[in-house]
């Protein structure tokens, strides 16, 4: 989107590309954009500030939000032209691929707080005797875990990582009682029954929306 060799080719490039966007929406008014979910994602969470965005940027938009198990699978639905625009995070380790894709092109970046991250815990009595504990995560928060489990009474455990596609579905695997705690976001949190047991953080990432690409 934007070139660093030139601080006046940067702005205008970046305000190019977003009155790109703006303009899009405003002649369809109705657009989709996809992302990871399902509800209560980090993704879920940004998607839903930029939809607060651009609406009330423009009173005639009307930004839906559809949610997939994948990125991948979200940028299908834009490929098919089933979702307008794709959502992810700058951070996502299979970013480049998406920058790389000559069929979409980078219309928008923001930043968002992201919802606070934690360990959570179902029922602790039954870990008491467990010498070695379960822990579900999705990959982009994976690095977390030895530092928030510093922060609980089971820091002197082992633990075994098992992966989710996202923090809602690192909970589901919790309340299935398929893992023993659950790295999660407490955006999930809010109807479910589990608990933080550790500190929590919460930082600042990158966003970026793409489109198809127009000529």
């Amino acid at each position: 989107m934007c070139s660093l060799r030139n601080e006046d080719v940067l702005c205008k490039k970046c305000n190019n590309q977003r009155e790109k966007l703006f303009k899009y929406i405003e002649k369809k008014n109705s657009v989709t954009m996809a992302t990871l979910g399902p509800r209560g994602t980090t993704s879920s969470e940004a998607a839903m500030a930029f939809k607060k965005y651009i609406e009330q940027r423009n009173h005639l938009a009307n930004l839906k939000i559809d949610l997939y198990d994948s990125f991948e699978l979200a940028l299908d639905e834009v490929h098919k032209r089933n979702a307008d625009f794709i959502l992810l995070p700058n951070a996502y380790g299979k970013m480049t691929s998406f920058y790389w894709d000559t069929s979409i092109e980078l219309g928008f970046v923001f930043t968002n707080e992201t919802p606070e991250y934690g360990i959570a815990i179902m029922d602790k009595r039954k870990l008491l005797n467990k010498s070695t504990l379960t822990i579900s995560t999705c990959k982009a928060v994976e690095h977390l875990l030895q530092e928030l489990m510093d922060t609980t009474e089971f820091r002197d455990r082992d633990f075994e990582i098992v992966e989710a596609s996202s923090t809602t579905k690192s909970l589901a695997l919790l309340e299935e009682g398929k893992v023993d705690l659950t790295l999660t976001n407490d955006t999930s949190l809010k109807n479910s029954k589990a608990y933080f047991i550790s500190i929590t953080k919460q930082t600042d990432v990158l966003w970026s929306v793409f489109m198809l690409k127009t000529f």
